[in-house]
């Protein structure tokens, strides 16, 4: 499957999440937004689970190069444009966000961990994360 038919399943997981959970917070009973996410990630091709965790919820397109011990820098220019460094050459990575949504959300979380500000004022940013 192409990064096109994934963007498309990352956009109806989307839609359907939109439709499936409540935004009411005297909705007591209902489930977190991260329960109704995986959900409907259980609901698509099983192949396909462990990168839309990855995508919602980890590192994305990153954690194939993150778990590389050879990896010596990751450059992130965009959703679609990710460049790495392995044995002194940079390389584009063959794998992308699937929506500019999940990309916002992975900034968010890596910024938070790295405790730097990335925003509209301050759309770029040099941080450390972890050995990286």
């Amino acid at each position: 499957m192409g990064f096109r038919a994934h963007r498309e399943l990352v956009k109806s997981v989307l839609e359907r999440f939109e439709k499936a959970w409540t935004f009411d917070s005297r909705d007591l009973a209902r489930p977190s937004a991260d329960e109704v996410l995986r959900q409907l990630i259980r609901e698509v091709d099983p192949g396909l689970h462990a990168r839309l965790e990855e995508e919602f919820f980890g590192m994305g397109p990153l954690s194939p190069l993150l778990s590389d011990n050879a990896i010596q820098e990751i450059v992130v220019n965009g959703a679609r444009e990710i460049w790495f460094e392995k044995a002194g050459r940079f390389s584009k990575l063959d794998d992308e966000f699937l929506s500019d949504l999940t990309f916002k959300n992975f900034i968010d979380r890596i910024s938070a961990a790295c405790q730097i500000k990335v925003d509209l004022a301050q759309p770029f940013a040099y941080g450390r994360w972890k050995d990286f």
